[in-house]
C-alpha cells in the first residue's frame, strides 16, 4: 500500500474512534442516574406545588361565608 492509503485509513480510524466515543459520551449522560437527593427540584416539584397553590374549598368557601355574614343584603356593612 502507498502511504498515501494509509494516510486515509487512519484518518478513518480516527474518525470511527471519536464518532463512538462520542455516541458512548452521549448515551452515558442521557441515562445516568441521579440519586433521589442529588436532583435539583423541577418546576413541577411537590413543594413548589403546594407552596404556590391556593387554599383548598372548605377553607375558601369558610372565608368567603365570613364576608358574607358582614354585609347586609342592601351592601352596607354592620
Amino acid at each position: 500500500m502507498n502511504s498515501f492509503v494509509e494516510f486515509v485509513i487512519l484518518l478513518i480510524t480516527f474518525a470511527v474512534i471519536i464518532v463512538i466515543c462520542t455516541g458512548i459520551f452521549h448515551l452515558w449522560s442521557c441515562f445516568r442516574v441521579w440519586r433521589k437527593d442529588q436532583r435539583p427540584p423541577g418546576p413541577y416539584h411537590l413543594k413548589n406545588i403546594i407552596a404556590h397553590s391556593p387554599p383548598p374549598v372548605q377553607q375558601t368557601r369558610h372565608i368567603f361565608q365570613e364576608d358574607l355574614d358582614e354585609i347586609s343584603i342592601d351592601g352596607s356593612s354592620f
